[in-house]
């Protein structure tokens, strides 16, 4: 069931990283693997050019904004960085199949089927490859996969997060996990470096749960909101998935829905500063991994001048800022500064 067992052998490497309490980690290992990557009749070369190729344009058509971001990672770091980014979107989306119920009878998309049919067909999967040889040349640690996989598997199950909390703990696990290791695909190896990963990837987890919201109210029938938010400002499910037209009361529910969403941007912005505090620290090579915190800070900047309503229509088209995007990560690309 492990997705790292399945793409990775297991010929442990000494090495350690460090630790820093943000994260709540311990030093773990990481992980060598051998030559053999795929058993086809293709040139090595070959073969390792159209996988990059698929990983590039899976991540381009489903994560866009990981595809500018990738674009600006240093040289060496890319083919590595875009098979992380394959991964993670590949797992994203089995949520997105398992919400299209089958009718017959058929087995609804796991995890589990996912990374049996992937261990099966490796020498047909793309992602698999990828993966293996960004393990091998950035000697990606195992553990950050691993909860990368364990988190994006619990999370099959739940149609909405109970706490804040909980949201924050899945935000650090998914999108922290990523960045931990588009570092080490950079060669990145620093507490610093690990610790403003931590908060722009908690920040950024934060804003997709925001920038989710309407789509999956509207297309699951989904609360992205934690129930104990939710709560707390006595929003009503049946408001947000009727799309914030209900009755009489919408006024007073689209305040509270605000209020809401709110308290959860303001989380995600505190995150992010402090993630701009301490972007000094982070080594030259680091900081491209950080440039997704660019995005995040657009869609909050954007946020507040809607008053904090996730049914603005500008909000709903970030198509139209996609210039404006890559304008900044230009900048910051450039400045070494988000």
């Amino acid at each position: 069931r492990n997705y790292a067992t399945l793409i990775m052998s297991r010929n442990f490497v000494g090495q350690r990283r460090p630790s820093f309490s943000g994260c709540n980690r311990t030093p773990t290992s990481t992980i060598g693997l051998g030559r053999n990557l795929s058993g086809s009749t293709k040139s090595k070369t070959q073969q390792e050019k159209e996988d990059h190729q698929q990983s590039v344009e899976l991540v381009r058509t489903r994560d866009f904004e990981g595809y500018l971001c990738g674009l600006l990672m240093p040289s060496h770091a890319r083919e590595s960085y875009f098979a992380v980014r394959s991964l993670n979107v590949e797992l994203a989306s089995i949520k997105d199949g398992r919400r299209k119920r089958n009718v017959g009878g058929v087995e609804e998309p796991s995890v589990a089927g996912f990374l049996s049919h992937m261990s099966t067909s490796q020498q047909h999967s793309p992602i698999v490859r990828s993966v293996r040889r960004a393990t091998q040349s950035a000697d990606l640690t195992r553990r950050f996969l691993d909860r990368l996989v364990d988190a994006r598997e619990a999370d099959l199950e739940q149609s909405q997060m109970t706490t804040l909390q909980q949201l924050t703990e899945y935000s650090e696990e998914t999108s922290s996990s990523v960045l931990y290791l588009s570092l080490e695909c950079a060669g990145v190896r620093d507490e610093d470096a690990d610790s403003a990963a931590y908060h722009v990837g908690v920040g950024s987890g934060l804003v997709s749960t925001l920038r989710s919201t309407v789509y999956r109210a509207e297309h699951h029938e989904e609360v992205a909101l934690p129930v104990d938010v939710m709560e707390k400002y006595g929003v009503e499910d049946q408001f947000l998935l009727s799309g914030g037209q209900t009755n009489d009361d919408s006024k007073q529910q689209q305040e509270a829905l605000q209020n809401a969403v709110r308290e959860v941007a303001h989380l995600a912005a505190a995150h992010l500063a402090r993630a701009r505090q301490l972007q000094s620290r982070v080594p030259k090579a680091g900081r491209p991994s950080l440039l997704p915190a660019v995005p995040a800070l657009m869609y909050l900047q954007q946020l507040q001048s809607a008053q904090y309503n996730v049914f603005d229509p500008v909000l709903l088209q970030p198509e139209l800022n996609r210039f404006r995007l890559l304008l900044h990560l230009s900048r910051s690309w450039l400045t070494g500064v988000f």
